[in-house]
């Protein structure tokens, strides 16, 4: 049993550092982990754009296709 409050665990946050905007955080197909500043004014419209995106990455995992990539990869 976890000590302390139970966060719910949405994907869906607000930093402590930025009041007043939302953030979300989701995993893509490709396994890496996308935090990204939502363009919500409300907690339900934050959601409902996180839920659209976690919809979005099933998709791709269901076809098979992996998406691509919006930033550039880096070459060592």
């Amino acid at each position: 049993m976890p000590r302390g409050k139970v966060k719910d665990r949405d994907g869906v946050f607000m930093r402590k550092d930025r009041r007043g905007s939302f953030y979300g955080s989701w995993i893509e197909a490709s396994g890496k982990r996308r935090k990204r500043k939502l363009d919500a004014p409300t907690l339900q419209q934050a959601r409902a754009l996180v839920a659209a995106e976690k919809q979005r990455v099933e998709k791709y995992k269901t076809h098979g296709i992996l998406e691509p990539s919006k930033t550039p990869s880096r070459r060592r």
